[in-house]
């Protein structure tokens, strides 16, 4: 488990880019406003897990760039770089603190791809 101060030196440094975390069951989510992607912070075993997820409405989020004329492929990532600076601070904070970490990004990122490849097909 997270301590008191990894998570709020972890919430002082992600709010810098943007974001805000909340800490709910033990997982601490790291939350870009308005975005679908986010990342969890949660331990495994020995192991604290870096991961980055894509919650509900990618899809919509890809239609609102769309219908404001922006390049949602340029936007998300914008977003996506954003998020993977948050998850190497936050490396770096864990592991000063003694942390063994595994970071998991592929995934999310290439399901936002994905995403993306299939709407701007249907356009």
């Amino acid at each position: 488990m997270l301590g008191r101060d990894v998570v709020e030196e972890i919430s002082k440094t992600v709010s810098r880019r943007g974001a805000t975390t909340k800490s709910k069951n033990g997982v601490l989510e790291i939350i870009v406003p308005d975005e679908p992607i986010y990342i969890e912070v949660y331990p495994t075993g020995d192991t604290i897990v870096v991961e980055m997820k894509v919650g509900e409405g990618l899809r919509e989020r890809v239609d609102e760039y769309l219908d404001h004329g922006e390049d949602p492929r340029e936007a998300l990532e914008e977003v996506l770089e954003t998020l993977v600076s948050i998850v190497d601070e936050i490396d770096r904070i864990l592991r000063l603190h003694g942390f063994k970490v595994e970071r998991k990004t592929r995934e999310a990122i290439l399901d936002v791809y994905d995403e993306l490849e299939s709407r701007v097909e249907e356009v």
